[in-house]
């Protein structure tokens, strides 16, 4: 597991380029798990901090053991888009981050902040629209993005739509627009395991004294959130395991 620290008075020390990341939400979910990955594969090139505006930090499970990554918990109150700002830009002042990273509509003041008082390099992350914007924009969101962003170094969008719609309607410098299609790591499903729901774990065979080999033992798991299937259950009590 990562070594983690929590918000204090002062800053973490900088030990390299210092990253912060200001997400809705860091939990279990799309872009918070692939940024997950970026951050594992860069390893200890950069420091990380991570804020979450709803304290929700459950993906930063999945963070290799060697990083040093920053929780940032946050005041979580509805005081308004001017006083967010502002909160924003003290956090920013006080942490002086190498480069910030905002994500979403929901990290959309962060930018502003950092477009009033620039404080650090920004790059602003665009994954998708809320179903309120799934079929029209909303005017001043169109606006509050054209000028929160216009001095972004780069946003990143995964998809020609949304491409589209930040240089045709929010205005962006189209130099600064960045095209970075989602993938999905083949090889990691080129040899899918058999008979396996999740949950359970088929653990490595053993020998008994006569140095026969003996079948794989399963285990059953907790079954992990979301995991609402009767067949599981039918599964784990059709094999006597629970």
């Amino acid at each position: 597991m990562a070594a983690f620290a929590t918000s204090g008075n002062a800053a973490p020390p900088l030990l390299g380029g210092h990253v912060l990341h200001v997400f809705p939400s860091f939990g279990v979910g799309g872009v918070p798990l692939r940024m997950v990955r970026i951050i594992n594969h860069f390893g200890t090139r950069f420091r990380h901090t991570v804020i979450a505006l709803d304290n929700n930090f459950e993906a930063a499970r999945g963070f290799a053991g060697d990083l040093e990554v920053a929780l940032w918990p946050v005041q979580a109150l509805k005081r308004g888009t001017l006083h967010t700002v502002l909160d924003g830009a003290r956090i920013l002042r006080g942490l002086h981050p190498d480069l910030l990273i905002t994500y979403n509509w929901g990290a959309i003041e962060w930018a502003m902040a950092n477009r009033l008082w620039p404080y650090s390099r920004h790059i602003h992350i665009e994954a998708g629209f809320s179903q309120r914007e799934a079929d029209s924009q909303i005017p001043h969101r169109v606006l509050f993005r054209r000028w929160a962003l216009a001095r972004c170094a780069l946003i990143v969008v995964p998809s020609r739509l949304l491409e589209d719609v930040a240089r045709r309607i929010w205005r962006l410098p189209p130099e600064r627009v960045r095209y970075v299609p989602n993938g999905v790591d083949v090889a990691r499903f080129s040899s899918p395991a058999r008979d396996v729901w999740p949950g359970f774990a088929a653990t490595r065979r053993t020998r008994n004294r006569d140095g026969g080999a003996l079948a794989p033992r399963e285990e059953c798991r907790a079954p992990p959130a979301g995991i609402r299937n009767p067949r599981y259950f039918d599964y784990c009590a059709s094999r006597g395991l629970g």
